[in-house]
């Protein structure tokens, strides 16, 4: 089939079944005359790419039957031609033909024209949308690739697109990326900069960078205020500049405070930090929620009642720990990041939760199982490598050596599968307290 033109393979099609050219014209409901133009004619009119469509369908064939000859005829000439490739690029991601992707960019390459990027990076974000991250990749590496000079919005969205994309389980890996798309974050257009900040803050809290992310956080509340304005004064249908978020733009915006509120706890200032919650404890104002944001609107509200909580309890507020095991039942998720809260708290205050710790027990597997993307297995194994941390530095505050060290070395053990190597100097300082200890 390769080596056959896709006129010669729809004659052959043809021929196999007995049919005549109103036959098919019948089985399509397309006139005659227009396959008398295109197959039959000595100068024959270019294929449509929804025309192949109905011929596949009609001749039974499945969808992408007929991809690879229908490369052809988009260059037609040698030239590529905007309304058969694009369509077909389009269809060829969404059914993922990584091949045919490959194919026409190769083509495209050797054409050298600047016209192809915007074919390009169309199709790429509309493959974001639907979330075909893998072709959208692919589509987005290419356009680096080709127009590398340039410092065009389209450039730099692709650059914010391959980093995002690229992100993996190697932590190191990821630091450089992050410092290399960085510089481009404010070249953004504000949608896309509004995601970008959602994704480097994310990245910087594995990596454990939350300083370097309170701007960020308050450059994410500016915008996303600017957006959507507040609960006083709510903005309907924000300017967007033609791109649309990937996800509720409610979560954008409850994130923004979120985060700022989670940088603020990571410098030690909870006092500071307790009082955002009130910001994204009930965003049922916010502008054109659809049925679907009322879940993202209810667990924003969840989780800013849960900050409450750990701001407390690390302020020394004790107390808390009565009202935390009917929250915890009816928000099971949330166990992990509430014992290392009390096990930090209580590291801090020299306080015996012995009580608190005994009732929970986790298991890392299945703790990380229950996340569906890089971002939350990756958070998932630094929290429960901080756990162990915590915990180790918990026992040993108590006199029980043993049970610390074993913590520790658990510790050890995960870190060294992510390359994090700001758990691995945590660890080090660690052995350096066991290492000093008398003999019992």
């Amino acid at each position: 089939m390769y080596g056959d033109t896709l006129r010669t393979l729809i004659e052959q099609a043809l021929s196999i079944r007995k049919w005549s050219l109103v036959k098919l014209a019948e089985e399509t409901y397309i006139n005659r005359s227009v396959f008398s133009n295109t197959l039959r004619a000595k100068d024959p009119t270019p294929i449509s790419f929804s025309l192949l469509e109905k011929i596949t369908l009609a001749l039974g064939y499945a969808e992408d039957y007929f991809f690879i000859p229908y490369i052809n005829e988009c260059f037609i000439g040698g030239k590529s031609n905007k309304s058969r490739l694009q369509p077909f690029l389009i269809r060829c991601g969404e059914l993922g033909r990584i091949d045919c992707l490959e194919q026409v960019l190769e083509r495209l390459k050797n054409e050298n024209e600047k016209r192809h990027l915007e074919i390009i990076f169309d199709v790429a974000e509309h493959l974001v949308r639907i979330h075909r991250k893998t072709e959208a990749l692919i589509l987005h590496r290419w356009i680096v690739l080709a127009d590398e000079n340039s410092q065009s919005e389209r450039m730099i969205v692709s650059h914010y697109r391959v980093f995002a994309f690229s992100i993996g389980d190697d932590e190191e890996q990821n630091y450089q990326a992050l410092l290399k798309f960085i510089p481009m974050l404010s070249g953004l257009p504000n949608v896309i900069k509004i995601e970008a900040l959602n994704t480097v803050i994310n990245l910087n809290d594995i990596l454990s960078l939350n300083h370097e992310s309170l701007p960020l956080a308050e450059e994410k509340i500016r915008l996303c205020v600017e957006l959507f304005g507040t609960e006083d004064n709510p903005i309907s249908n924000p300017q967007t500049s033609g791109y649309t978020f990937s996800i509720a733009p409610v979560f954008y915006y409850g994130h923004a405070y979120l985060m700022k509120q989670h940088c603020l706890f990571e410098l030690g200032d909870f006092k500071a930090g307790l009082e955002y919650s009130k910001y994204y404890a009930d965003l049922s104002w916010f502008p054109e929620l659809e049925d679907s944001d009322r879940v993202v609107v209810e667990r924003l509200g969840m989780f800013a009642r849960a900050n409450v909580f750990h701001a407390k309890i690390m302020l020394g507020d004790f107390k808390v720990l009565e009202q935390l095991p009917d929250f915890l039942q009816e928000n099971p998720r949330e166990t992990l990041p509430f014992v290392i809260t009390v096990l930090d708290a209580a590291n801090q205050y020299n306080v015996d939760v012995d009580n608190f710790i005994q009732k929970y027990n986790f298991d890392i597997q299945e703790y990380i199982s229950l996340k569906d993307n890089t971002y939350a297995v990756n958070t998932s194994k630094n929290r429960y490598i901080l756990f162990l941390q915590k915990l180790s530095t918990y026992h040993y505050n108590r006199g029980r050596n043993e049970e610390a060290l074993q913590a520790a070395i658990q510790s050890w053990e995960l870190s060294k599968t992510t390359n994090n190597h700001s758990h691995l100097r945590m660890l080090a300082s660690l052995a350096v307290m066991y290492n000093t200890t008398p003999a019992e």
